[in-house]
């Protein structure tokens, strides 16, 4: 649904089509203060206290006709804002007086309405509010994940168990909170594929209040350990789930969390996640450099990845171009100690290797340095011995995933 709102509503922006059907400004009646606590829960209700009319080219929704913003402009505002008119008054009044280019991203957008509207009063226990923001900063997650985060959080919280998130969730879902998303299951059967989410203009501004939240930084962490034991225990990775939780761990500072989702996803996280991989790694900051070494490679991996593609990121144009930089041969360029480190070894130290698990290679300061570990395996594959090198990556592979667990 994301993806759906940003053409929309950067036609809105780039037409100036937003007026009421006397052709005046539809920021002219009511008050986004007045009417922060308001829901419609009816679009015609809604375009009615907002002003706003459906264009005459398009058919009408219930009574509302007669004037520039079409039905679909007028649903997405509906949709997005969940109804909420205090939000929806803030983006038409943003958008009666600001240009927006065209392509601007729906998030961006509502990260900066959720600026300048007016504190939410979404009328639900405060438990229940704040399982409200703790799931805004997902974007389409399953009911599982809900529980799993609402549990997280009522382990900070001191509050309930798992027979209180399932409460929670459905409270959430009656208010309107949280919405299925369309065509991701049958809203009456097993909902196990069924997809959910946080409307984006709501979710927006629910993230933007929580920052104040006096347990902010306790709750996301927990969150994030949360739904990383999730990913953990999957048969099958959620790529949605891996994208919000690389993001999250990210903006948390969570670096070990960062580290231990690139180790277990491997290069295939930048084609299960390309925009929030690319985002995240090549954007890493040097504490998190210093503090997890391994990412070391991940970051100059991405860093090129975004400067081969322009910008423009995608998971077809990411899978090329990461194809490109690790086909056969090219990883050694990056580690130019690999060549060198193989002939100063020399025959010796070749006769004194062990039968191929790597143990003997992955010793002293080479193994405890991930480049270290990751160049000895380029050089052994360029050498042909791909068995030994199979067993220095897996030795490598153990050892670090002991030392996180």
């Amino acid at each position: 649904m994301y993806s759906n709102y940003s053409t929309d509503l950067g036609d809105i922006a780039e037409t100036g089509s937003i007026r009421n059907a006397e052709g005046t400004d539809a920021d002219s009646t009511g008050s986004d203060e007045s009417e922060a606590g308001e829901v419609c829960h009816d679009m015609t209700a809604f375009a009615v206290r907002l002003g706003l009319c459906p264009d005459d080219g398009e058919e009408a929704a219930g009574d509302v006709s007669g004037a520039a913003m079409t039905e679909a402009q007028l649903r997405l505002l509906f949709e997005s804002s969940a109804g909420h008119l205090g939000l929806a008054r803030t983006v038409v009044r943003v958008l009666r007086e600001t240009s927006l280019p065209q392509d601007i991203a729906l998030a961006r957008f509502a990260d900066y309405v959720a600026t300048l509207a007016p504190q939410l009063n979404i009328r639900l226990r405060p438990f229940d509010e704040c399982a409200a923001q703790v799931l805004s900063h997902l974007s389409r997650f399953s009911r599982q994940t809900a529980l799993q985060a609402i549990s997280a959080l009522a382990q900070v919280r001191a509050e309930g168990g798992m027979r209180d998130a399932e409460s929670t969730l459905t409270s959430l879902r009656m208010a309107g909170v949280v919405t299925p998303v369309p065509g991701s299951g049958d809203d009456w059967g097993d909902d196990s594929q069924r997809r959910f989410e946080v409307p984006g203009l709501l979710a927006a501004k629910l993230r933007h209040d929580f920052v104040d939240h006096a347990d902010h930084a306790q709750i996301i962490g927990r969150t994030v350990t949360a739904l990383t034991e999730q990913l953990e225990r999957a048969r099958a990775t959620d790529a949605a789930l891996l994208a919000d939780v690389l993001r999250l761990s990210h903006r948390a500072g969570q670096w070990t969390i960062v580290a231990q989702l690139q180790e277990a996803s491997g290069l295939p996280i930048f084609l299960l996640a390309p925009s929030t991989s690319c985002s995240v790694f090549s954007g890493l900051p040097a504490e998190a450099l210093t503090a997890e070494p391994d990412l070391a490679f991940a970051a100059h991996l991405a860093s090129m990845i975004v400067e081969g593609l322009d910008g423009r990121i995608d998971k077809a144009a990411v899978r090329s171009v990461l194809a490109e930089l690790t086909g056969p041969g090219q990883l050694r360029q990056h580690f130019p100690a690999a060549a060198s480190a193989s002939s100063e070894r020399g025959p010796r130290h070749e006769s004194g290797r062990g039968h191929g698990h790597g143990h003997e290679h992955g010793s002293g300061e080479e193994g405890r340095d991930y480049f270290g570990v990751l160049s000895r395996i380029v050089s052994l594959a360029a050498e042909g011995k791909h068995v030994e090198a199979a067993g220095l990556g897996l030795d490598w592979n153990a050892r670090t995933s002991g030392r996180r667990s």
